[in-house]
């Protein structure tokens, strides 16, 4: 229990904190990866490895509430959900359609270390805020 309450206070807390700086001044921004370009309102994605766990499902549904909570703002206009059931490939090709699509902002859980590098590199490089947690992801941006 205490996992789970940790994980959806941390997801609704990078959240608000991203949408918050919005797309503040380079110098006030949470990411290197938030440039300024990008306007309210936001659309989030959440590239989540896997949502069988309570905990996780605890989690997508406190990000589901902030979204709400920020679309009454007119700070967040959609959330893309999508679930690898596991697989970090099935993740990367996910990801992947986020950042073709254009969205503002990726919240993951990484399914690895090393393979999703590549393709949050290409999301940083073209402006999408990345906030990961509870997994770390062998890359410099």
């Amino acid at each position: 229990m205490m996992k789970s309450s940790f994980f959806a206070s941390a997801s609704a807390l990078c959240l608000g904190l991203l949408l918050s700086l919005g797309a503040g001044s380079q110098a006030n921004a949470a990411a290197k990866c938030i440039n300024g370009d990008r306007k309210a309102p936001y659309t989030i994605g959440w590239a989540n490895i896997y949502s069988v766990p309570t905990w996780m499902k605890q989690t997508q549904g406190t990000i589901e509430a902030e979204v709400e909570t920020l679309k009454k703002q007119g700070l967040v206009d959609k959330l893309v959900v999508t679930d690898a059931q596991g697989d970090a490939n099935v993740q990367i090709q996910q990801i992947q359609s986020m950042i073709d699509s254009d969205v503002d902002a990726i919240i993951l859980i990484a399914g690895s270390s090393t393979a999703p590098a590549r393709v949050l590199a290409d999301a940083c490089a073209k402006g999408i805020a990345i906030i990961n947690f509870d997994s770390l992801v062998d890359t410099d941006q």
